[in-house]
């Protein structure tokens, strides 16, 4: 990915890896990124980066859609006790997406796999 990124007390635009999500966290691909006052203090060392974030990389302002998603297992049996009123957390993600095809994926250091059956929403 390219980013705004300090460099010896200057900002330019350099070449990261791509970022991978952990447990809670969502991958946006962005489509246009600002940089705020913060960012600019941050370049001259008066405002720390936010918590875990690169300390190089700029940017808190963005642009974009969410590319991934890591949530973490969920117990069934008391989501439903508690109300749920769905089946599981990626019939819930894909309603307030309104998606009405989706699929759930697996995914590990060195496995990446897609649920072959389609889940698709009655509601």
């Amino acid at each position: 990915m390219r980013a705004a990124t300090i460099r010896d007390g200057e900002v330019l635009v350099a070449e990261h890896p791509d970022p991978e999500p952990g447990k809670g966290e969502l991958l946006v691909r962005v489509r246009a990124a600002g940089l705020n006052r913060a960012d600019l203090m941050q370049v001259q060392g008066f405002y720390p980066a936010p918590p875990g974030s690169p300390p190089d990389i700029l940017g808190m302002e963005l642009a974009g859609e969410v590319a991934a998603l890591v949530t973490a297992p969920i117990s069934k049996e008391w989501a439903a006790r508690a109300g749920f009123a769905y089946p599981g957390h990626t019939e819930y993600l894909a309603a307030q997406a309104g998606a009405a095809e989706f699929a759930m994926m697996l995914a590990g250091p060195q496995l990446r796999v897609t649920v072959e059956v389609m889940c698709n929403t009655t509601r």
